[in-house]
């Protein structure tokens, strides 16, 4: 039904077969502006960045709660998740989510400005 709405300028020129043009021509502008509006918020719905699931983590942050020599446990959006770093982790530390494998974080550490790994 919402694609019928899609297809409102293609089924509109039917007013041209049945009006004159100059009394079809001012209702669809209406239907062109309205379906104009609509497939602009559709795209801008479309570029709209993910809020939840598995894409939505990768790129944001976690606190390092215990940390291990490779395996620790992160604190993200008020769940605890074991995470899995390739470099070593210390508690306290804010790391970035690369990946998610399962139930558990692909994390590297985040850096500050000045180089060294962030500790907060």
């Amino acid at each position: 039904m919402c694609h019928l709405l899609l297809l409102a300028p293609i089924i509109g020129l039917a007013l041209f077969f049945f009006l004159p043009w100059r009394i079809a021509l001012p209702p669809y502008g209406v239907i062109v502006a309205v379906s104009s509006l609509i497939y602009w918020k559709v795209m801008l719905s479309q570029r709209r960045r993910p809020l939840i699931g598995k894409r939505a983590m990768i790129g944001d942050y976690a606190t390092v709660l215990k940390a291990g020599t490779r395996r620790a446990e992160a604190l993200y959006r008020d769940e605890i998740w074991q995470v899995i770093s390739e470099k070593p982790l210390v508690a306290g530390m804010k790391v970035v989510i690369e990946d998610v494998e399962g139930l558990r974080l692909k994390v590297s550490p985040l850096r500050s400005d000045n180089g060294n790994d962030a500790v907060v």
